[in-house]
């Protein structure tokens, strides 16, 4: 489980599946993603709800991941993408 100020992360249970389809975020790690095949490289992707845009809340989360990916989980490379016209994903990774 990973902490920030504002925030909880931690893996997906059963129990999150409903709310899956609401608001999300997730790291890919170990061959689960198809950016690449390196065990000491992942994929970060993320999705954040309509109601709880625009407070913040994206950035602190992609830091802290990104802490874990590199800190924690011993990851060289974090591939991070936004689909064109995405401009609030975008400008989280700017971020």
């Amino acid at each position: 489980m990973l902490r920030t100020e504002r925030l909880i992360l931690r893996r997906w249970e059963d129990s999150d599946a409903e709310d899956l389809y609401q608001y999300a975020i997730e790291l890919k790690l170990n061959g689960h993603t198809d950016m690449t095949d390196r065990d000491d490289e992942c994929e970060m992707a993320y999705w954040l709800g309509e109601p709880f845009r625009g407070q913040g809340i994206m950035p602190e989360a992609v830091l802290e991941m990104l802490r874990h990916a590199f800190e924690d989980c011993g990851m060289q490379k974090v591939w991070i993408g936004y689909y064109e016209g995405n401009n609030r994903s975008k400008r989280v990774q700017e971020k």
